[in-house]
């Protein structure tokens, strides 16, 4: 009802004023809650974090890309799907969760939430990925169309954002200081932190936080009238398209992850 509220540049700046606050203080809060011993643990176990970053960062983005291809060159006259949207599912699906939503999330499922961390390469990964397919001409072509310009100017500006070294800082300061800090702070007053997240209910602050960020993502897509931009049939068709992609991909990961060798090596 209200998106200038929460939007960029709106009345509450959340572009400084909430969504960097938010990230720094998950991770701070988790640092708090990670017992550093665990969390050297886990982070250490080169296997499980081998297989789930292939999975979701090399498996799921070619097999996703490899059939948004195939509908492009076979099936594209059969229903004409809104270009951008068909880009814009290539780019989401090389893609890592974000790192606080993972944490959160997997803590909330009651699983590891150490091992939640290992997520932190996919920020440095997803934007290498991101940037070979749209070297592609036929993906690329899809956005410059939509937007009325040149393929190749799309590709410099594409280039020209995602910058590593503004990530790597960006990474720095929301995510990594945040964690070290907690986990100093853990280290001395361990017996203090303890009590006092219990008392706080960090695991739901955190949450709290974490809505905070999701409400200015809408309140963004609200603003720009994101929703208006689409037709009802290609949105049911991408709820769809979404719906299928995380059911197939979650089932299929559950079944390798439940296999005696796969289960065997993650396990140790």
């Amino acid at each position: 009802m209200y998106p200038n509220i929460g939007r960029t540049n709106g009345i509450l700046h959340s572009e400084w004023s909430i969504t960097p606050p938010c990230i720094i203080l998950v991770f701070f809060l988790s640092g708090l809650l990670l017992e550093t011993k665990l969390f050297v643990h886990e982070i250490i176990r080169i296997r499980l974090h081998l297989l789930v970053q292939i999975y979701s960062l090399s498996f799921m983005p070619a097999i996703v890309y490899g059939l948004a291809l195939l509908y492009l060159r076979t099936m594209e006259h059969l229903y004409s799907f809104n270009k951008t949207l068909i880009a814009s599912i290539v780019i989401t699906s090389s893609l890592c969760t974000t790192i606080s939503g993972n944490v959160i999330m997997t803590k909330q499922a009651d699983g590891n939430e150490y091992s939640a961390l290992g997520n932190i390469l996919g920020v440095f990964i997803s934007p290498a990925i991101v940037t070979l397919f749209m070297k592609n001409p036929l993906i690329s072509l899809l956005i410059a169309t939509e937007y009325n310009v040149t393929p190749n100017n799309h590709t410099n500006n594409l280039n020209h954002t995602l910058d590593y070294k503004k990530t790597l800082i960006n990474l720095g300061y929301t995510v990594i200081l945040p964690l070290v800090v907690g986990q100093i702070f853990q280290l001395i007053w361990s017996a203090r932190i303890k009590a006092l997240a219990n008392k706080l209910q960090f695991p739901k602050l955190s949450s709290v936080l974490l809505l905070l960020i999701l409400w200015c993502v809408f309140c963004n897509a609200f603003a720009n009238k994101s929703f208006k931009l689409i037709s009802k049939t290609d949105l049911i068709v991408l709820l769809i398209i979404q719906v299928l992609i995380y059911i197939s991909f979650s089932l299929f990961i559950m079944i390798i992850a439940r296999l005696p060798l796969i289960n065997t090596l993650y396990s140790e």
